[in-house]
């Protein structure tokens, strides 16, 4: 993204004069370009589609530049490389075009191109960081994790300040199976310099891959307490939490962290509900900013509690907010007003049952009614 931001920003200071000028004497790879930097990607495609290629004084650098560009956003990463190498035949000097035709490659699923690319390139890409991530990057899809780690490990001497490649490096080592290597050199990483809130999320992340949860909880817990103010710290901690099969840490992880962003009362909830703790499910729940997810859960939390009661209770909330058009939810209530012994209360909500799984779920459901009515049981 970075580069395609450099890129974009030269393409429109290129901008051709004639854009101001009247529609006939518009310049359509000029708009083009100003469409794109707009990020009317559409509309670009569709004015470089009707250019021709062969006008004279057409520039046809720019133009093989800017349908490449229009290529890579649309996911047609060959089509981008076609682009850009014509780009380059045309006699496109830009270095960052050069690391989006590796990419195109890389996306493609021509790891070698792109590493021709780059390797071809040398002196004028090697001094932008993201060449060396994209050489590791065309290694790794090579499957070549000796090479990546080379190329990791060349760009973190040229690039001392740039985190991503020790990063990288760490989550290479997890997927060679050095998991105490990957420790040793991911605390290394943070104790050495003043490392970002996202390298501690990324090099616990990596611990986690490992199963090394209880680890990853301890360098997320101390992120927290040097990152207080981080957002996405304490989700990242609740799931190392999750995995290690500890709902009530997360839980609580998210309810501090809700007292900032209220959505994660949701969360919350739905850990104290796994860690069997309604009363706090419930409480958590009440907080959920949402009225519709707040009352969805709030029916799954009752339905777990065996709350029938306060179930139905639920009835004309759920109805107020289209809940019930959700077979699920309307399968739920009926369920309820089974247990109280309601049947006909029961039958009510099973006869607008649609959705043919629900429907067969409805079936066996009537099935325990009907004996319950020939038993004379229902409703004591």
């Amino acid at each position: 993204m970075r580069a395609l931001l450099v890129l974009l920003c030269v393409l429109c200071l290129a901008l051709s004069p004639g854009y101001a000028q009247e529609d006939e004497d518009v310049d359509p790879v000029a708009l083009a370009a100003l469409l794109i930097s707009d990020g009317h990607w559409d509309r670009a495609a569709a004015v470089l589609a009707d250019v021709d290629p062969t006008d004279e004084g057409l520039d046809l650098a720019r133009y093989h530049t800017l349908r490449g560009l229009v290529h890579l956003q649309a996911g047609e990463h060959l089509l981008a490389a076609e682009a850009l190498e014509a780009a380059l035949a045309a006699g496109a000097t830009d270095p960052w075009l050069r690391l989006h035709l590796a990419q195109a490659y890389i996306s493609g699923g021509d790891p070698q191109a792109a590493l021709r690319v780059l390797d071809q390139n040398a002196a004028v890409v090697d001094p932008i960081a993201e060449a060396w991530l994209l050489r590791a990057q065309a290694w790794r899809a090579a499957e070549d994790r000796v090479g990546a780690w080379v190329a990791l490990s060349q760009g973190a001497v040229r690039f001392p300040d740039r985190d991503e490649f020790d990063q990288q490096r760490v989550l290479l080592l997890v997927e060679l199976g050095l998991y105490q290597e990957a420790r040793e050199m991911g605390q290394a990483v943070l104790r050495a310099r003043g490392a970002s809130a996202d390298t501690w999320i990324i090099i616990a992340e990596a611990m986690k891959r490992s199963n090394q949860r209880a680890q990853a909880a301890i360098l997320l817990e101390e992120a927290r307490l040097r990152f207080p103010e981080h957002p996405d710290l304490p989700k990242h901690l609740a799931q190392v939490y999750l995995a290690d099969g500890k709902p009530l840490a997360a839980a609580t992880v998210l309810q501090v962290a809700a007292e900032r962003d209220p959505a994660l009362y949701q969360q919350s909830a739905e850990c104290f509900r796994r860690a069997g703790q309604v009363d706090a499910a419930l409480r958590m729940n009440q907080l959920v900013p949402d009225p519709t997810e707040k009352t969805r859960q709030r029916l799954s939390i009752l339905l777990e509690a065996q709350d029938f009661e306060r179930m139905v209770a639920l009835a004309p909330r759920l109805s107020r907010l289209g809940l019930l058009e959700d077979d699920n939810i309307r399968y739920g209530l009926a369920y309820a007003w089974f247990m109280l012994g309601e049947v006909d209360a029961a039958e009510a909500q099973l006869k607008r049952v649609r959705d043919p799984e629900i429907f067969r779920q409805a079936t066996q459901l009537r099935q325990a009614m009907e004996a319950c009515r020939e038993a004379g049981s229902c409703g004591t």
